[in-house]
């Protein structure tokens, strides 16, 4: 029996030698450290010889074992532990690109961080995943960015094609179009510039003046090259880049000042395309409106329109008690001219007084073609007497028209009634029956004069 003890303590503390020589953990056990088990195990045998060896002996063992299980904790447990430091301390590394602490600097090399993980050996394995991973951050970090704006740029992008497309307002519209490209283009500067048009709708030229030009977005950089706008020749400016608006002529130009790579110079060829397109829409919708309440001769509004809005005025009158005023035209011999020069003439002399009428009124007032040769005007929030005047001037420009004179040999003339709300108010309609009996008796009086009484 004694035998066998003596036997198994001599291999436990020969392996207890061999691993505390080997391993050497921390660095804190010197290299003679293995002798340790050997003067353990002559202790033994001299405690045996003086008849001590029973309880001495489990003593022994014990402490051996604890010794062997040190080992094991520091071999194994430590190096656990030291495992999940190294990975706090990289994530720290990670979250910190520039090495910004709170209490400490960071390391000046990748040696000197490497001085802060406790185990060589499990440095040594980390070592090449680390570095990887130091190496990698920046790229991944800015494709974890790069998808976070890519997703924002489709929902905005999204958002705009939608609110874009039903947009009704074309100001509205160039507002909407400036405000996402300051969005995907924060760098640069955008300016945004249409043609306005004249009081014919005709699109101004390039002869046209400067001031006809109007500034949506951008007008401080923009105004410095207002010039070069207004000649459509933006191109020849190397700090801008520009992108025509058109609607089947030109309208304006995107403008944005400012380097710009391939991709972005497309999307903005795109965005411009597509504003047009839209502009286009919006400009169709707006003629078929103005169609649909315009007379296609004489190019005022038309009866429907007219009757519309007598209604709305005489419930605000309601409301307000504000005079408004109602004049019948009718032009003398019209269908005796008719039937001697032809249509044509008798079209010339309909579009001229028709032009008379829209120039010598406000642009509030309501001038519209009611049928034939009969005309009538609502001119809002004005007293009786002042009205007179105002048809006076109309008709006496009229009977000036020197081209109808020298066709039809004499002046060209023009009978009317005229009606106040105050003396016609049951309801809408009967001011244009109280102005149309007096527009018969102007005729009926011989014409070429007017009835407000």
């Amino acid at each position: 029996m004694e035998i066998t003890l003596y036997i198994l303590l001599f291999v436990l503390f020969s392996f207890a030698s061999l691993a505390l020589a080997k391993m050497r953990i921390f660095f804190i056990l010197p290299k003679s450290f293995f002798i340790i088990p050997a003067t353990i195990f002559i202790i033994l045998l001299l405690l045996h010889i003086f008849g001590r060896i029973d309880i001495i002996s489990f003593i022994l063992i014990a402490f051996s074992l604890f010794i062997l299980s040190f080992i094991i904790y520091r071999e194994f447990i430590s190096k656990i532990l030291n495992f999940f430091e190294e990975l706090k301390y990289i994530k720290n590394i990670l979250e910190n690109p520039e090495g910004k602490e709170e209490k400490a600097s960071s390391p000046k090399s990748p040696d000197e961080k490497l001085e802060k993980i406790s185990i060589p050996e499990l440095s040594k394995e980390l070592e090449e995943i680390f570095y990887t991973i130091l190496k990698t951050k920046k790229g991944i970090k800015e494709k974890l960015v790069s998808a976070d704006k890519h997703e924002k740029f489709i929902i905005y992008l999204t958002n705009f094609i939608r609110y874009s497309i039903a947009e009704t307002d074309r100001y509205k519209l160039f507002r909407e179009v400036g405000n996402f490209l300051e969005y995907i283009l924060p760098q640069n500067e955008i300016g945004i510039a249409i043609f306005e048009k004249s009081s014919e709708q005709e699109v101004i030229t390039e002869t046209d003046k400067k001031e006809k030009i109007k500034i949506i977005k951008g007008e401080e950089f923009l105004s410095k090259i207002i010039d070069s706008i207004a000649k459509g020749m933006i191109e020849e400016e190397k700090e801008y880049t520009s992108f025509p608006l058109s609607n089947g002529e030109k309208y304006g130009f995107i403008v944005v000042r400012g380097e710009l790579d391939a991709n972005k110079k497309n999307l903005l060829y795109l965005i411009s395309k597509l504003t047009s397109a839209i502009l286009k829409r919006i400009e169709t919708e707006e003629e078929l409106k103005i169609k649909a309440i315009t007379d296609p001769l004489t190019a005022i509004y038309n009866r429907r329109y007219f009757m519309a809005r007598l209604e709305q005025n005489f419930a605000k009158y309601r409301r307000t008690q504000k005079n408004y005023v109602v004049v019948i035209f009718d032009i003398d011999r019209f269908k005796s001219i008719n039937d001697k020069y032809g249509h044509t003439v008798g079209d010339e002399i309909l579009k001229k007084f028709a032009l008379i009428l829209k120039q010598n009124v406000r642009g509030y007032d309501i001038p519209a073609r009611f049928g034939g040769d009969e005309f009538v005007l609502l001119l809002d929030e004005i007293e009786k007497e002042e009205s007179i005047s105002v048809i006076r001037r109309i008709t006496g420009k009229f009977s000036l028209y020197q081209e109808l004179k020298a066709i039809l040999g004499e002046s060209p003339t023009v009978s009317w009634g005229l009606c106040a709300v105050k003396e016609a108010d049951s309801n809408y309609e009967e001011i244009i029956k109280v102005a149309d009996k007096r527009l018969l008796k102007a005729k009926g009086l011989g014409g070429n004069q007017g009835v407000w009484e």
